[in-house]
């Protein structure tokens, strides 16, 4: 059930703009990613100023390039707690791009309630200082505003994203792509708005009752944070959100929910 069933070894399915296309090698960026070394013993800096930055920046979405799901420039890098991370090369940019790939102990029901709610943000999104919804059309096509605390003297950032869920993209699975839409609520004085990111999350149902989450990402941080920095500790940020994730689905208030379909798309949640 993990697995889209046209995609081959040969093949690339990518995201471009919400949408999946899949496309043959011979047509590809075919870069081999050179992988640096985890840095060690980089003190306060890591802990308490870049790892923070680095939760927020998993939480948004790309504009430029595209990130394939399935290709062969995808390079292992950690394989921890049920979690695997691969990471790529992006074109045109100086930052990687990662996937993860679990297991959630949990239904996809949990799951997607757990994903539908705003506020839960503050549960399992390292550093959430506040977050609403806003502008919500349907289930399918929502915003939301939040906010990230960042340790002094880093100043903290705020980010607007486009939300669209669709269960008609990937038969048997749940598809959510998260687009910064940086200039549609007013800027902050005191808060840098993000505006370059990109998240993609595929979410199937297990045979035995669990579910299937894929985490695509990519981000531009921009400031002054080196790459080789930021890519080097690309995978802890992902190891801490999804344990923190993984907790919360099995959250009483999060069980007992329904998907409610309307002719084969995901409209909502009931219960």
């Amino acid at each position: 059930l993990g697995r889209p069933p046209s995609i081959s070894a040969r093949a690339s399915v990518c995201i471009k703009n919400g949408t999946f296309y899949q496309f043959s090698s011979r047509n590809t960026v075919n870069i081999v990613p050179q992988l640096q070394n985890r840095v060690n013993n980089t003190g306060t800096f890591v802990q308490k100023i870049l790892l923070p930055l680095l939760g927020l920046m998993l939480c948004l979405t790309v504009r430029a390039g595209e990130i394939p799901l399935e290709s062969d420039d995808w390079t292992l890098r950690e394989q921890k707690n049920g979690v695997t991370i691969y990471t790529r090369e992006q074109p045109g940019s100086d930052y990687k791009a990662f996937k993860a790939v679990t297991v959630l102990d949990a239904p996809i029901e949990a799951v997607m309630a757990v994903m539908a709610n705003p506020q839960s943000c503050l549960e399992w999104v390292k550093g959430c200082l506040h977050v609403e919804g806003f502008d919500e059309r349907s289930f399918n096509d929502r915003y939301a505003y939040s906010v990230n605390d960042m340790p002094w003297p880093v100043r903290d950032r705020d980010y607007v994203i486009h939300i669209r869920t669709s269960a008609k993209e990937i038969p048997g699975s749940i598809v959510m792509h998260m687009t910064s839409d940086p200039d549609r609520r007013p800027r902050v004085e005191g808060l840098i708005r993000l505006t370059v990111t990109q998240t993609h999350y595929i979410f199937t149902p297990t045979a035995d009752g669990r579910t299937r989450m894929i985490w695509l990402q990519h981000s531009e941080p921009g400031g002054i944070l080196p790459s080789w920095l930021v890519n080097a500790l690309i995978v802890d940020i992902p190891l801490e959100s999804i344990e923190a994730l993984n907790k919360i689905v099995q959250d009483p208030r999060y069980r007992g929910r329904t998907l409610v379909y309307q002719s084969g798309e995901l409209v909502g949640l009931s219960g």
